[in-house]
């Protein structure tokens, strides 16, 4: 079932409501609506929908949309080999592939898997809303009960945020650990210069952050740059300038020789935390980067979201046994989420300050290149803070 105008107030009952239908709520609608849920998805955007994302799976993506039935269409995206990760006069050039899940990284749009996901939860069973804009969590007695739209009342026994980066619904208790990158991305079309099978990964003094080129298809490539926001601030910088100095440096002028400019770029935050926490309460729980989930040191977020979502649904079997979705009940979510990722976030922490330091990059970089079980190193330990 799908809703895309709402003529009258009315009000809808189901067993969980989830509030944004990104990789992390379609997901988990499709997980849920397949085990028997009565499952609610509701999304402010019409699909297909634009999508201001670098759109790589990384391997460990792959169980996941195995189980979606989307492991094969992700794969007649641009397959990833290698990763060229430069400095400033200085670069090394990384095998993807040897790391211990066995797995190449993926390119694939974001406007048309994010429909492909939606329309899989739909196919399942779920009841997807489309084009309605959740304002409000209604709570009773400190419990969330469900939301309210303009035109609809959403009355739930458990609710899961799934917004994004819009942090809109994100408790007070957790706002001081938002982090957040500032990305500005691009798609540069007829880039006959590109090699498709290696992703451009670049840091530099002057940059905040870091820059990429992804390679959708041969002739196509998404661009982009993601800037600390504090640091950005600070420096009174400008995230257009920065983006059209990364395009001016040498090795991407070369890369991106004779490529058609896009003609508008494509501006989000990306929203994290230092360390992993499941967001949950009486009633409710965050899942994705709604939960500041996305990963500290690449700003990676679909493997994060899916799994996410399959902690939560996983989660949520299990309450629904007990017959409670309290605080105590949906805790479960929290202590998975740490499990998974607490180890991983700290090492991402870690290497972050390396990224954000060029010069010891640089030194780093030119080891490697000398020595080479160095980059043999980095390229079987990706798995281990980069993905």
């Amino acid at each position: 079932m799908t809703v895309r105008f709402l003529m009258a107030a009315s009000s809808v009952s189901c067993e969980v409501l989830i509030v944004g239908a990104g990789p992390a709520g379609a997901s988990l609608a499709a997980w849920l609506s397949e085990d028997g849920w009565d499952c609610v998805l509701v999304d402010k955007a019409h699909f297909p929908r634009r999508k201001p994302c670098a759109g790589c799976f990384a391997p460990k993506s792959f169980p996941s949309l195995r189980r979606l039935g989307l492991e094969e269409i992700v794969k007649t995206g641009q397959r990833i080999r290698f990763l060229e990760l430069r400095v400033p006069g200085r670069a090394v050039r990384l095998d993807t592939g040897r790391n211990p899940l066995g797995g190449d990284f993926w390119v694939f749009p974001r406007e048309r898997f994010d429909a492909l996901l939606v329309d899989t939860a739909r196919k399942r069973g779920a009841r997807v809303f489309e084009g309605v804009e959740i304002q409000s969590l209604q709570r009773r007695g400190g419990r969330v009960v469900g939301a309210t739209a303009r035109d609809f009342s959403f009355r739930s026994e458990v609710t899961v945020i799934a917004t994004g980066a819009n942090l809109r619904f994100l408790p007070a208790e957790h706002k001081m650990r938002v982090r957040r990158y500032q990305a500005l991305i691009g798609w540069f079309d007829e880039c006959s210069h590109l090699d498709p099978s290696t992703t451009d990964a670049f840091c530099a003094p002057w940059l905040p952050g870091n820059a990429w080129i992804f390679p959708e298809s041969e002739g196509r490539a998404n661009v982009g740059i993601m800037v600390h926001a504090e640091n950005l601030r600070r420096s009174g910088g400008n995230v257009r300038r920065l983006f059209d100095a990364y395009c001016a440096e040498t090795g991407t002028a070369l890369r991106l020789s004779g490529a058609r400019r896009p003609e508008r770029l494509w501006g989000c935050p990306i929203q994290y935390a230092a360390r992993p926490v499941g967001i949950c309460g009486d009633g409710f729980l965050s899942i994705g980067e709604a939960s500041l989930l996305t990963h500290p040191m690449t700003g990676e977020g679909i493997s994060h979201a899916l799994r996410s979502a399959e902690a939560a649904a996983q989660t949520l079997t299990r309450a629904r046994e007990t017959g409670t979705y309290g605080g105590e009940a949906l805790l479960e979510y929290d202590r998975r989420i740490r499990s998974i990722w607490a180890r991983n976030f700290r090492k991402a922490c870690l290497l972050r300050r390396v990224l954000d330091s060029p010069n010891l990059m640089k030194g780093l970089i030119g080891l490697a290149n000398r020595v080479g079980w160095v980059a043999g190193m980095v390229e079987t330990h990706l798995d281990r803070f980069a993905l």
